[in-house]
């Protein structure tokens, strides 16, 4: 019997999963939109962000969890998933991975490793060092799934979509094997005792091979027309295979001639993987909505008869007719079975326990009963009746609670004039254009996208409605998902959009609504995703943000949104990625965001957003993508920016002053942008930093300690004396400013002065506060944000340079003669010196 291992993750979607060998309550998955989780005993918790993939922990060190992100992003921990780093990339492989990238760990060698891009790669080191050992072997398709034989380490098996690979000699040769033609690969299983033996899941069926793949055997048997996903062999005599599907798993052995259903207790759902976990006699799936089960494995009983199931109708099929006929598996063996048929699981008020015996089928009228029907078919035998038997739901009649509201929309939303019309004549709504619903045939979801007039691109069938959203919306209380992206609506969002309490998608962008953030949204805690991207809304984002603890996506770009954004943004702990760039927010940004250990992508770009970026950054753990460009941050650069492994860093357009840390090194290859920063070194060209240190900080000069008049004095100069600052040792040259306002330069406009510390800049306006820029430079650059200093002139002048020996007596020559008066006064500035005034302008001298 199946029980839950949710806690509280049970909707989660999970592609892969993984168990500890030596703790059964130590387990891992890789879920879609909600990263990667694990368990080590103690509760569930997130141990990476995005969209989880693959995962495993090494049976040999539970310490070593590997885990991955979509398109081949694989990560390592050795300290059982508390810290993670890269291990293999496309930017180290230079390939294409698939959405969900395959890696094994040999199961007799835990230090060799396998992992599957275009080509199939190989780690001898536990995954701290690959080689490509296949070169690409599809033409550049992607792997999807890899094997290694457990009774043979030289059998290693990989596959592609449409062709499979096997190599005998670990990975150092391959060969291209047979497979069942027409089919998409799902899945490859090799048996645990003969590396020879190959079960395939290929879309609806499944395949057997003993012989390596040269030929191959369909036993689908009567198992349902659905799609397969995962299959896995037991290692024990009976050769028992289970086999995940879109609708639970299925189980047979080698006394078995079909296959039966194992789905006692787990709710009907697309299997994402199963694991066997040979030690504590379990078999684990990650299911795809409904989180992650185990059941003991399967123990054939030769007392009792085994269980049957439904094969016609299929379990949640709808029937519309009076008579049904129900045919389900045969036992051998047996007596007989007991029929019985129920409203609700367990009762028999349809149809009383009924014996069938000699056929393996009944027809049923329904009598007009409209409704859900349990159906339970229990083989019995002299030894008892079997137990924990799967009962199917069949949804009999035309019973539809949410026709009526949906009729109500279809008018208010201009129905007649679609391009996707309902058919309301059809009584099954299940049928009508952009509509599912569930087993019990309430709406779920109500997908009615439009069309991108940019691209042509036509979502559900491009209606583009018109008209604001009515009220009436609030009246599908069972509604998980609503679509309207692309349209041509308007209007404010209603208020009882809060009665939605299930809805988890929430797509209204490209659209025209107005008004403010509608209040309404914030009581919907269940939500994991919602797009109010290109549209008219404005106003302040309020705090209640905070309530939305399973919010994983959250877009509101290009709106018109103002105000501070709320520091209960900081309460978004599920949140992967939020977007509100495009708008007019303002102020600092809270530094609570960097407390977010899930978040992945972060755009803030394009605001009014100012104060300066906080080194705390460096605690979103999983935050690789962060757009700020476009804003008016300011201050220095922090240097634990370099601590991070960015995929892409935007910090262009900013008022971002200093020079480049030197720990920015480190991000030298990613895609880092600073241009624009006009207080930067080379107003922010990040790859000339990358490329010559220019702009690095601790190459950079550091800025002059101040002025070095005579004395240190600074007040009441000569207006017309040389200006001289200290040097700076590693400084090459200097740039000098000078004007009589603060930053001005009407006195000397950016000069550079080369290696001198002082420069006679003239004459400047006397009994004046003068203001003097000195920026010191070399090949790394120049500092940005060097202090202004000052000084004031006097009505004087020395009439000469002071760096001449003018010893105790001189003649000075005025020319022309209207300076004559002028130089009577050097008397107020020379001190000591015996002195003679002589016009020569009245002997023609120039």
């Amino acid at each position: 019997y199946w029980s839950s291992l949710n806690e509280n993750l049970s909707i989660t979607q999970y592609y892969k999963i993984s168990g500890s060998y030596d703790n059964p309550e130590m387990l891992i998955g890789g879920s879609q939109d909600n990263g990667t989780h694990m368990n080590r005993s103690s509760g569930w918790s997130r141990v990476m962000g995005g969209d989880g993939m693959d995962c495993l922990i090494d049976y040999s060190n539970s310490n070593n969890v590997f885990a991955s992100y979509q398109q081949g992003y694989l990560r390592k921990s050795t300290n059982k998933g508390n810290n993670f780093k890269d291990m293999l990339t496309p930017d180290r492989t230079n390939e294409a991975g698939a959405w969900v990238t395959p890696f094994v760990m040999d199961p007799n060698n835990p230090n060799i490793m396998y992992a599957g891009f275009e080509s199939v790669w190989k780690s001898v080191d536990k995954g701290d060092n690959w080689d490509n050992v296949s070169g690409s072997l599809n033409n550049g398709a992607t792997v999807r799934g890899l094997a290694v034989a457990p009774s043979n380490s030289n059998f290693v098996y990989a596959f592609y979509l449409n062709k499979i690979f096997k190599s005998e000699d670990q990975g150092a040769s391959w060969s291209e094997i047979n497979k069942p033609n027409g089919n998409t690969i799902r899945d490859l299983a090799v048996s645990p005792s003969d590396p020879d033996k190959i079960w395939l899941a290929v879309n609806n069926d499944v395949f057997f091979s003993d012989n390596g793949g040269n030929s191959w055997t369909n036993i689908d048997g009567t198992l349902p027309n659905v799609p397969m996903t995962s299959i896995i062999v037991q290692n024990n005599s009976l050769q028992s295979v289970y086999l995940g599907t879109y609708i639970g798993v299925f189980y047979t052995d080698n006394t078995m001639s079909d296959w039966i259903p194992f789905n006692n207790g787990l709710p009907e759902v697309r299997i994402g993987e199963l694991e066997i976990d040979e030690q504590f006699g379990k078999l684990r799936v990650g299911t795809f909505g409904r989180g992650m089960w185990q059941s003991p494995l399967y123990d054939f009983d030769e007392g009792k008869p085994l269980c049957t199931s439904l094969i016609s109708p299929e379990s949640g099929s709808r029937i519309m007719t009076s008579e049904i006929n129900l045919v389900w598996r045969k036992v051998n063996n047996i007596d007989g079975y007991k029929l019985v048929i129920g409203s609700e699981e367990g009762s028999n008020d349809i149809l009383d326990t009924t014996d069938v015996v000699g056929v393996n089928s009944f027809t049923w009228s329904n009598n007009g009963y409209e409704g859900k029907a349990y159906v339970q078919i229990l083989p019995f035998n002299e030894n008892g009746i079997a137990a924990n038997c799967y009962t199917s739901v069949l949804y009999v009649g035309c019973y539809f609670e949410d026709k009526d509201v949906l009729l109500s929309l279809y008018e208010k939303l201009d129905g007649s004039h679609w391009k996707n019309k309902w058919d309301t004549t059809d009584c099954d709504i299940s049928q009508w254009f952009g509509i599912e619903t569930n087993e019990e045939g309430r709406v779920i979801s109500l997908d009615l996208d439009g069309v991108d007039d940019n691209s042509n691109t036509f979502f559900a069938g491009g209606n583009k409605l018109k008209g604001q959203l009515d009220s009436i919306i609030g009246q599908l209380p069972y509604l998980e998902s609503l679509y309207l992206a692309y349209n041509d609506m308007s209007g404010p969002i209603p208020e009882n959009i809060k009665n939605l309490s299930k809805l988890e998608y929430l797509d209204l962008s490209n659209n025209n609504f107005s008004g403010e953030f509608p209040e309404g949204l914030t009581q919907l805690e269940n939500l994991r995703y919602l797009n109010l991207g290109s549209n008219n809304f404005s106003g302040e984002i309020k705090a209640s943000f905070g309530k939305w603890k399973k919010m994983n996506q959250l877009v509101l770009s290009n709106n018109d949104f103002t105000g501070k954004l709320p520091a209960t943004l900081g309460n978004l702990t599920s949140a992967w990625n939020i977007d509100l760039s495009f708008n007019s927010f303002s102020g600092s940004l809270p530094f609570q965001l960097w407390f977010l250990k899930s978040l992945f992508s972060l755009n803030l770009s394009n605001n009014q957003l100012s104060g300066k970026l906080s080194k705390q950054v460096v605690g979103a753990t999983n935050l690789i993508y962060l757009y700020l460009d476009h804003n008016k941050l300011s201050n220095s650069i922090p240097e634990a920016l370099g601590d991070k492994e960015w995929v892409t860093l935007n910090m262009s357009y900013n008022e971002l002053e200093g020079c480049f840390p030197d720990k920015l090194k480190n991000l030298c290859g990613s895609d880092i942008n600073f241009i624009g920063n006009t207080k930067l070194p080379a107003n922010g060209d990040f790859n000339k930093f990358c490329s010559s240190d220019f702009g690095m900080c601790s190459k950079l000069p550091v800025c002059s300690a101040g002025l070095d008049f005579e004395g240190g004095k600074t007040d009441s100069l000569p207006y017309d004396i040389d200006i001289k600052w200290k040097k700076v040792d590693n400084a090459a040259g200097y740039n000098l400013k000078v004007g009589t306002t603060s930053n001005g330069d009407d006195i000397l406009g950016l000069f550079d002065v080369g290696n001198n510390t002082s420069f006679d800049v003239g004459e400047m306006p006397k009994n004046s506060t003068i203001y003097v820029n000195i920026y010191p430079y070399n090949k790394y650059g120049k500092p940005s944000n060097c202090s202004e200093f000052t000084f004031t002139t006097s009505d004087s002048t020395l009439g000469i340079d002071k760096s001449l020996d003018i010893g105790n007596s001189i003649k000075v020559y005025p020319v022309p003669a209207s300076d004559f008066i002028t130089m009577k006064k050097i008397k107020s500035g020379v001190n000591n010196v015996n002195y003679e005034l002589i016009d020569m302008s009245e002997i023609g001298r120039a």
